[in-house]
């Protein structure tokens, strides 16, 4: 049986309600740690390893193997690892496939050199990402066959709306006060309201998730992103903010301060020949992508994958490897990473059906979409201390505070509305298990 996820005691690093307040005299002194005071969100530290976010708060590597196994079967999921290798029946609903971004019309919002950069090295162009890189460099024929990848991609446009210009100073107020920094990297460009005048920021403990390819992005592009994310991100892992187009192109403004657009010059220093787009669509089927993306085009179904239960978690050949192999998917995966994804695999393959309880059903839904970002549970999650200001204009964080303006709890729910924070807007489907498994 997968025992219980883990009590307040045992959690990690991620501090929860309650927690603010035994922590609350020593804060001062950790918002005391200077940092930069001109870093922009896109300048978040790198990742060296694919970003979970629920994953990389909550597991350790000190943790044994029954708590891990459940930091395993996120991975699982959140990876998209029954895309291609079918999950057994009854585990469907825990760690079935996700929707990989839309790439309808992705030619109108990366060029062809930006996509070539992403197909050859996902890694490399966005540390943190979670789509594995398929070319290791080592068949000679890699770099006609993402040129053939990312001139198919190039060819899918869709027309964009012009947006006003937005006002990056508002954007920057948008950016900070409506939640977006839950998930992604405050700057120091910006200072909380709640924040005492004596104190400096203190960086997030916590890793950020990534948004480099913001800057690939057009204005155009990135505006229509944020005004309707779930368009292109039909998992729902980036939620809609229910933004405004005013307010979606004060952000996008706010995120291109500065952006000088990069000058890649891989294509042309290797000196590729032209290749025909119905090869790249051919290509882009063989390699599986359509497994994960929906371009608009009906490409004929992959050749099946080993199941999840014929897998072995232990193979040095395979997506666990840290052999790097052309068309084998390389996620980078840390040690950690590898370890809860094989003993997600033997537990799912000595058990034919998941015991989870509901409660541990529940927790496991709420770490696939990230709500541990803003809300707590059961003791877990709930904003880290260099976040919480972000929320509130009027939390100190001093002792005996009034902590009713974070996000509400999730054990006990308050609707009392968080001033400034909006609550996301998730597809119906991402969010179809979570009424039956909520308290009432």
């Amino acid at each position: 049986m997968l025992h219980q996820m883990r009590s307040p005691t045992q959690a990690s690093t991620s501090p929860a309600r309650d927690f603010f307040q035994t922590i609350a005299t020593t804060l001062l002194i950790l918002l005391s740690i200077e940092v930069p005071s001109t870093a922009h969100p896109l300048k978040a530290p790198p990742l060296d390893h694919p970003h979970v976010a629920s994953f990389d708060q909550f597991y350790l590597p000190e943790d044994d193997d029954a708590f891990l196994t459940q930091g395993g079967l996120i991975l699982l999921a959140e990876l998209n690892c029954s895309a291609c290798h079918a999950p057994p029946t009854d585990w469907s609903s825990l760690i079935g496939p996700k929707a990989g971004p839309n790439l309808s019309g992705v030619g109108s919002r990366l060029d062809i050199d930006a996509l070539w950069r992403l197909i050859r090295s996902p890694q490399h162009r966005k540390p943190g990402t979670q789509m594995p890189g398929l070319f290791a460099g080592n068949v000679e024929s890699d770099p006609d066959t993402i040129e053939a990848i990312a001139t198919y991609l190039s060819s899918l446009t869709s027309p964009l709306p012009t947006p006003t210009p937005g006002d990056p100073a508002h954007g920057k107020t948008l950016y900070h006060t409506l939640g977006c920094v839950a998930c992604h990297e405050p700057g120091t460009d910006y200072r909380p309201a709640s924040l005492p005048p004596e104190a400096d920021l203190e960086s997030p403990s916590l890793a950020s998730s990534p948004i480099a390819l913001a800057d690939d992005y057009s204005y155009p592009a990135l505006t229509a992103l944020l005004l309707d994310p779930l368009t292109t991100r039909p998992s729902s892992r980036m939620p809609a903010q229910h933004l405004s187009p005013t307010e979606a192109a004060d952000i996008a403004a706010y995120l291109h301060t500065g952006r000088i657009p990069a000058a890649f010059q891989e294509r042309k220093i290797l000196n590729l020949p032209p290749q025909p787009i119905a090869l790249g669509q051919t290509l882009f089927a063989q390699n599986r992508c359509q497994s994960c993306h929906n371009t608009g085009d009906n490409h004929p179904p992959p050749p099946p994958l080993p199941a999840l239960i014929k897998l072995n978690p232990t193979s040095d050949t395979g997506c666990l490897s840290t052999q790097t192999r052309s068309g084998i998917p390389d996620y980078d995966l840390s040690p950690l990473q590898i370890r809860a994804l094989q003993l997600a695999l033997t537990t799912l393959q000595t058990q034919p059906k998941p015991t989870l309880t509901p409660p541990e059903q529940l927790t496991h839904q709420l770490s696939k979409l990230n709500c541990f970002a803003c809300h707590d549970h059961d003791g877990r999650g709930g904003p880290e201390i260099a976040r919480a200001p972000y929320f509130t204009t009027t939390l100190r964080l001093l002792p005996n505070d009034d902590l009713q303006n974070l996000p509400p709890s999730l054990t006990a729910p308050n609707l009392k509305p968080t001033p400034g924070t909006r609550m996301p807007r998730f597809t119906p489907d991402s969010i179809s298990p979570l009424p039956h498994l909520l308290p009432p």
